[in-house]
């Protein structure tokens, strides 16, 4: 998510030539959930000790409390607010209307707003490619799958 370029700090999209603050708000399955919090909060991590970026995260215990979370933050000025997780999507469409100069990421979930970088991934593209092989070298003709 984060990348340097010389002293310049490149997060989706923008770009700041100083410290960042950036705050981080983790769906529902918190920091160790092995999946999309997890990696977000291993790349705010990195920034923190790679640029010495100041960060501060929260888990959501429910879905009430995306909007509380989004608006703290952004009450606060942070330069860059995460969300991570699709149901987040109508909080971040409420919070970034109300607060149009704060900028915001939407990690698998997409809001169509000037203030907004929506992350999307096309899971399904890496399915059929793994599909394929399984088909392409089965002895018997016959593939499963069993899903999470």
């Amino acid at each position: 998510m984060l990348t340097v370029l010389g002293l310049i700090i490149v997060a989706s999209g923008y770009v700041y030539a100083s410290e960042v603050r950036i705050g981080l708000v983790l769906d529902k399955g918190g920091k160790d959930d092995k999946s999309f919090n997890s990696a977000a909060y291993q790349g705010v991590m990195k920034a923190k000790s790679d640029f010495k970026a100041f960060v501060k995260y929260v888990e959501a215990t429910d879905d009430n409390a995306f909007e509380s979370l989004l608006r703290s933050f952004s009450q606060k000025n942070f330069d860059l607010i995460i969300a991570v997780g699709v149901s987040q999507t109508q909080a971040i469409k409420k919070v970034a209307s109300q607060f149009p100069t704060q900028r915001f990421t939407l990690v698998d979930g997409e809001v169509l707003a000037p203030n907004v970088r929506s992350i999307l991934f096309q899971e399904h593209e890496g399915s059929f490619i793994v599909g394929a092989i399984a088909a392409d070298v089965s002895k018997t003709g016959i593939v499963g799958f069993i899903g999470g």
